[in-house]
Formats: C-alpha cells, sequence, structure tokens
C-alpha cells in the first residue's frame, strides 16, 4: 500500500481509484496490519 500512496504522488490522476480500492479491501475484513496501512496511507492520500 505504501507504493500504491507513492504512485499516486507521482500520477495524481489515479489517486481515487487508489482509495477506492484500499477502502474496498477494508470493507472485506482485513487483518489489524492490513487496516493499519491503510488507514496511514489513505490519511496520506487525502493530503494531496
Amino acid at each position: 500500500m505504501a507504493i500504491l500512496g507513492q504512485l499516486a504522488q507521482s500520477y495524481p490522476e489515479i489517486k481515487n481509484e487508489i482509495i477506492l480500492v484500499i477502502e474496498d479491501l477494508l470493507e472485506q475484513g482485513a487483518s489489524p496490519g492490513i487496516r493499519s496501512r491503510a488507514g496511514k496511507t489513505l490519511k496520506a492520500l487525502g493530503k494531496l
């Protein structure tokens, strides 16, 4: 997920799609580690 966040910085046009994919992953019942990293990545993407 960190790599996806870095890609969104280089290619802002894919930011919304990455956010949707991460949110979908969270809805499917992810492990605590995935939820933590997803939250950090979503927070970073919100600042772009």
